[in-house]
């Protein structure tokens, strides 16, 4: 099958138009508007068959233990993605994906009817449940409609959002896409592992050495990348052990070791004492409990450049 092949076995090339004479037993997907049509040429005759509706994490077969985003991540979620406060009455309310995935920020914006949206819960979109929540309106950070591009994003200026009941076990991976301008450090992800030790996880470490990850077991410095006012961010974690691991923008930046223990909970935005705040933009944030492939790590890191523009 010499057309529609890739370097990844899983992944058929998309056309929207048929390819013009194709040699015989070429397989290939054509998209119409929102339809994907997987079309096999034998050398004679086209047979077709119309295939189901995916989102990014059903490309993959590293299942996500939590995921969370502004976008829809699976196929087969169908609760909402975000929940937001109208500051100008205090009205709580659910917003949903639209028909393509996309968060329906025309719905959002309607109802805001120009005052700020604080968010209340950042759904899990996995199985678990694991939503991200601030019941403190003081604390709660503000939606953002159009971070550049059309993009949505959260922005944490000294908020915070949680999950207490959030587990897994070594080795976990986090894959996170972020910005940050804050001119000291700047914590995205602060976990609480088990036996007690308080460990945290510090993607931003501006204008100091770049960005760093950090545990009860041992300090990683990532890079030597000041992140202030930069581009989005992707930044890919494995914590396991002595075989750790730090990605920035799908580069391995170090392998170095980062203690032996399991995630049992979980604050983004913020550490536990909330003094090294995240004052940046989160976009999207997905935990594995297990390492993911490299196969499913190009996968997502070509998702990342695709809709967040990472460069």
């Amino acid at each position: 099958m010499s057309i529609g092949k890739t370097g990844n076995t899983r992944t058929l090339v998309e056309y929207t138009v048929d390819p013009v004479d194709p040699p015989a037993r070429s397989i290939w997907i054509r998209v119409e508007g929102t339809k994907r049509v997987l079309v096999y040429f034998d050398g004679t005759e086209k047979f077709e068959v119309v295939l189901k509706p995916y989102r990014i994490l059903d490309r993959i077969a590293t299942a996500p233990t939590a995921c969370y985003a502004l976008i829809q991540l699976l196929i087969a979620y169908i609760g909402p993605l975000i929940r937001l406060r109208r500051t100008s009455d205090q009205v709580e309310k659910d917003f949903y994906a639209a028909p393509g995935g996309a968060l329906d920020v025309t719905a959002i914006l309607a109802w805001l009817s120009g005052v700020n949206g604080r968010v209340v819960s950042l759904y899990d979109q996995g199985a678990n449940n694991w939503d991200f929540t601030q019941a403190s309106a003081n604390d709660q950070p503000l939606f953002v409609a159009d971070e550049g591009g059309g993009v949505p994003a959260i922005l944490f200026v000294d908020d915070n959002m949680g999950n207490a009941d959030v587990v897994a076990t070594q080795p976990f991976t986090f894959r996170i896409v972020a910005d940050s301008y804050r001119s000291e450090i700047a914590t995205l992800a602060y976990i609480y592992d088990s036996p007690p030790a308080s460990r945290v996880y510090t993607y931003f470490q501006n204008g100091v050495d770049g960005s760093t990850v950090s545990s009860s077991g041992g300090t990683i410095v990532a890079d030597a990348v000041d992140h202030r006012d930069k581009a989005r961010t992707s930044k890919a974690i494995l914590h396991s052990g002595q075989d750790s691991e730090v990605r920035t923008n799908d580069v391995a930046d170090v392998d170095d070791t980062m203690g032996s223990n399991d995630l049992v909970s979980l604050v983004i935005g913020a550490r536990y004492t909330f003094n090294q705040s995240m004052d940046g933009h989160l976009y999207q944030f997905l935990l594995f409990d297990s390492e993911v492939s490299e196969a499913d790590s190009g996968i997502i890191w070509g998702h990342e450049q695709t809709q967040y523009e990472v460069p």
